[in-house]
């Protein structure tokens, strides 16, 4: 019985989420609905007839502030936190709310974190503007843990000359 009673609130509550996401969507249907109708309006009276009927539907990129906007936010976030690292899952979060974005499902979040956050960070890295703090070989299921670079030594570089000063006699 218990069970069952499990599967069922489980079932249920479930259900309650996807009637909310499905009023989401449909508000956000209808809005949209009435953007396209008004340009379909504009597009008539500026003499281009069946401008509108001519027009395929694109999936454009979602709305992140512009071009490089994300990459600028992320420079700008890492540069106010220094000296110190912020982790992938706060950036992500950082992000969520500075752009105003909504998932669906946990998957579109995760892919959002890997797909945008992570790889951006990762771009940063290899255009030498942010260091990464963490070892994602020894960790791989960690969060990355990223810090704005200067023009200091890097954690890598002072284990390097760590390790190099202790096989190193000359010190009186």
């Amino acid at each position: 019985m218990k069970w069952l009673a499990n599967e069922l609130a489980a079932t249920k509550g479930e259900l309650a989420r996807i009637d909310e996401e499905l009023e989401r969507l449909q508000a956000r249907r209808a809005k949209l609905a009435t953007i396209a109708a008004s340009l379909e309006t504009v597009a008539d009276q500026a003499y281009t007839l069946g401008l509108a009927g001519s027009v395929p539907a694109v999936r454009a990129h979602p709305a992140r502030g512009g071009r490089g906007a994300i990459v600028e936010f992320f420079r700008a976030t890492l540069r106010r936190a220094y000296p110190k690292p912020v982790d992938t899952r706060v950036m992500t979060e950082l992000a969520i709310k500075h752009f105003g974005l909504e998932f669906a499902t946990r998957e579109q979040r995760n892919r959002f974190r890997r797909a945008t956050v992570s790889h951006t960070l990762q771009r940063l890295v290899n255009a030498g503007h942010v260091e990464r703090l963490h070892d994602y070989k020894v960790l791989p299921n960690s969060p990355g843990i990223w810090r704005w670079k200067v023009d200091q030594p890097s954690m890598a570089e002072l284990s390097a000359l760590a390790a190099a000063a202790e096989g190193d006699d000359s010190w009186p």
